[in-house]
């Protein structure tokens, strides 16, 4: 018998074809589960922040007043809008400048936010991962004006997020 016998090849070319085909389904299914989480806790981000966290590293940051001094020249008196994406989908009590900071879901790659003669106050959060048990890492961007903001933070035994390092650059 020959071993490349296309009657015999039959069922093992079919039985690695469902092998593949459930294990495709499986590692989807599985991905889906780690993108919604599957905490029990609707409180809690994928990094296992709680909402309360989120919000503290979030306003820490929009408080700092080097970042206020990147962003205030070019959005002086308006409300900050930030997008609602893969890390930020929900509302959040932030404020910026003494005004409500305003999520919406406005498509982060529009060509709307890259006028430069009229920059868009739009902020997208890039990222917020834990370094390490009371570490943080928040990325966020402005393209309105090509702003790329990253800032470490730690958390003091009092429970309060304080910045240790921040890094910005233009793209």
């Amino acid at each position: 018998m020959d071993f490349f016998d296309k009657q015999n090849m039959k069922i093992p070319i079919q039985l690695l074809t469902n092998c593949i085909f459930t294990i495709g389904y499986l590692g989807s299914f599985c991905l889906f589960l780690n993108c919604h989480g599957t905490s029990s806790s609707s409180n809690q981000n994928r990094e296992g922040f709680i909402k309360a966290d989120t919000v503290a590293l979030l306003q820490t940051m929009l408080e700092d007043k080097e970042l206020d001094s990147l962003l205030s020249f070019a959005f002086e008196g308006r409300p900050l809008k930030i997008i609602r994406n893969e890390v930020i989908r929900e509302h959040y009590s932030l404020t910026y400048d003494n005004k409500p900071v305003v999520f919406t879901d406005i498509d982060s790659t529009s060509d709307e936010l890259l006028m430069w003669d009229k920059p868009r106050f739009f902020a997208h959060v890039d990222r917020i991962r834990r370094l390490e048990p009371n570490q943080a890492e928040v990325t966020m961007s402005w393209r309105g004006i090509g702003l790329l903001c990253r800032y470490k933070f730690v958390k003091d035994p009092t429970g309060v997020w304080r910045i240790t390092e921040r890094n910005t650059g233009k793209f």
